[in-house]
C-alpha cells in the first residue's frame, strides 16, 4: 500500500510538473529559499546559545549599527515577517487613501464629464424635433425667432442655475465628506501606528508636532499616541519585574561571595537552573513581595515601557538601571518602577535594520535615476 501511493505520488508530481513547468518551479525555487533562509537563521540563534561571551548579540549599552546589520542580516524569516506585518497593517491604509483622493475623485471627474455630455447631447436632441415642427408648418417668421431665442436664454439660465446650485452642494458634500474621511482614514493609522510597536509610535509623535506636513484632523489623532499609548498586560509586566528582582539579588549574593573571598563552589547554586519558574502566578508574586510591599500599581504608560509605583519593604533590596543591586536601610521607600515592554529591544533594533536597509536601497535607486547627492541612509 506504501509502495502504490508513493507511485501515485511521483506520478502525480511529474504530470503536474510536465503540465505547469513555470508554476512548479516557482514553488520549488520557494520552497527551497525558505528552508535555505530557516536554516540560516536557526543556525545563527544556535550559535548564539552556545556563544559564552555572545559575540554574536547586540550591544545594549551603546548604538552599533555593524551589530545590528549582522544579527539580523542572519535571520532572513523574521525579517521578512516583520516586512509583511508592516504591510499588512499599514497597506490597508495607505491604500484607502490613494483610492479615496486620488483614484476617486478622478474616477469621479471623468464619469461627471461623460454624464455632462450626454445630458448635452440629451438637450440637443428634445429642441432640434421642435425646430422641425415649426419649419414644417411655415412659422419661421422672426417674430416666432425671436420668442425661440427668448424660450432658450431663459432654459438656459434655468439650467445654469440649477448646475450652480448642484455643483455648490456637492462641493459642500465633499468637504464634509472628506473630513470624515480624513477622521476615520488617522485613527486606522494610529492604530496600525501602535499595533506595529514602539518605532512606529515615535514616527507617528513625530508627526504629531509637524502641522506642515499633515492636515490638523490627522494632527489631533497622531497627538493621542503622546499620552494615550494602550498598556500592555500587567501579568507580562510583574513577570519582567520579577526576573529583574530574582537576578538582582543573585547578583548582590554572588558579589558578597566575591567580597568575602568565597571560591568557585560557593556559587554553584547560582546556575540558571536555579532560576524560579516565574510561570507560575505565586512564584511570581512571592519575588515581588519580598522586595516590595505590595505589587506594584501602573501609573503610566508609554510607548517604550510603563511606569508603576511601589514601596519597598524596609531595608529591601533596590535594583539600579545598570543592573546592580544595593541594599536599603532604614524605613521603607516610595519608589517608581520602569518595566520595558516584551521584546522591545529586538523589535526596535530590527526596525532601525529595515530603515538603514531601506536609506541604502533609496540613494542607489536615487543615484541612478537621478543626480541627487544620497543622504537617505546618513539620515536615517
Amino acid at each position: 500500500m506504501s509502495l502504490q501511493l508513493k507511485t501515485v505520488s511521483s506520478h502525480y508530481i511529474r504530470q503536474t510538473a510536465q503540465r505547469r513547468p513555470i508554476t512548479s518551479f516557482v514553488a520549488t525555487a520557494s520552497l527551497t529559499a525558505f528552508g535555505y533562509a530557516s536554516y540560516i537563521e536557526w543556525k545563527a540563534d544556535r550559535k548564539l546559545s552556545e556563544d559564552d561571551h555572545n559575540l554574536q548579540s547586540i550591544p545594549r549599552n551603546h548604538y552599533d549599527p555593524n551589530a545590528i546589520a549582522n544579527y539580523w542580516e542572519q535571520r532572513p524569516i523574521s525579517v521578512a515577517k516583520r516586512v509583511c506585518g508592516i504591510i499588512s497593517e499599514l497597506g490597508p491604509v495607505a491604500g484607502e487613501y490613494v483610492w479615496r483622493f486620488h483614484c476617486q475623485p478622478w474616477v469621479g471627474a471623468k464619469l461627471e464629464r461623460i454624464a455632462d455630455g450626454f445630458r448635452d447631447l440629451r438637450g440637443n436632441l428634445i429642441g432640434e424635433p421642435a425646430c422641425e415642427d415649426r419649419l414644417g408648418n411655415g412659422t419661421n417668421n422672426s417674430g416666432n425667432t425671436q420668442c425661440d431665442s427668448a424660450r432658450l436664454d431663459s432654459s438656459q439660465h434655468h439650467l445654469a442655475d440649477n448646475e450652480n446650485r448642484r455643483q455648490s452642494d456637492q462641493i459642500q458634500a465633499t468637504s464634509e465628506s472628506n473630513d470624515e474621511i480624513q477622521r476615520n482614514l488617522s485613527q486606522k493609522l494610529r492604530t496600525a501606528l501602535t499595533d506595529l510597536g514602539p518605532t512606529f509610535v515615535k514616527v507617528g509623535q513625530q508627526l504629531s508636532i509637524r502641522p506642515d506636513l499633515v492636515s490638523p484632523i490627522v494632527l489631533y489623532e497622531l497627538q493621542r499616541l503622546c499620552d494615550a499609548v494602550p498598556p500592555f498586560d500587567d501579568a507580562v509586566a510583574m513577570r519582567v519585574l520579577a526576573e529583574e528582582l530574582s537576578l538582582g539579588q543573585r547578583q548582590r549574593e554572588d558579589d558578597d561571595g566575591n567580597d568575602n573571598g568565597c571560591n568557585q563552589d560557593a556559587r554553584e547554586d547560582f546556575t540558571p537552573e536555579a532560576i524560579p519558574n516565574f510561570n507560575d502566578e505565586k512564584e511570581v508574586q512571592r519575588t515581588i513581595l519580598y522586595v516590595f510591599e505590595e505589587i506594584p500599581k501602573l501609573v503610566a504608560s508609554a510607548s517604550l515601557g510603563q511606569v508603576y509605583k511601589a514601596r519597598l519593604r524596609e531595608n529591601g533590596i533596590a535594583i539600579h538601571d545598570d543592573g546592580s543591586a544595593r541594599q536599603m536601610s532604614g524605613s521603607s521607600h516610595q519608589v517608581a518602577i520602569k518595566i520595558q515592554r516584551p521584546d522591545v529591544f529586538n523589535l526596535f533594533t530590527l526596525d532601525l535594520f529595515l530603515l538603514v536597509t531601506y536609506g541604502k536601497v533609496a540613494d542607489k535607486v536615487f543615484s541612478i535615476l537621478t543626480h541627487q547627492i544620497p543622504y537617505h541612509e546618513n539620515f536615517l
